[in-house]
């Protein structure tokens, strides 16, 4: 499991589109298939339930995203901390 993998099952989850997630991510389609492929490989589970209709999550996926969304908020807290830790270092070497 990656934070990259996440952000997939954010993006995919928020837009419920393979075909659109990816091309927001800026990813081929089967880029983003087989990274989130791999992952509910890794966990056990699907998450997402595939049709012509869209991209659901699947009960298992209902009860992980909130996690996930947790854990890619506190990276981005962390990531904007050490930003901001940088910006007020004083002096120097």
């Amino acid at each position: 499991m990656n934070f990259e993998q996440l952000a997939y099952v954010k993006k995919l989850y928020e837009l419920e589109s393979m075909i659109h997630a990816s091309e927001t991510m800026h990813i081929s389609q089967s880029e983003m298939s087989q990274s989130i492929a791999n992952l509910e490989k890794e966990l056990g589970y699907k998450l997402f339930s595939r049709s012509r209709k869209g991209t659901t999550l699947t009960e298992e996926g209902k009860r992980l995203i909130p996690f996930i969304l947790e854990i890619l908020e506190s990276k981005d807290a962390l990531l904007s901390e050490i930003d901001t830790m940088r910006t007020n270092i004083k002096g120097t070497l």
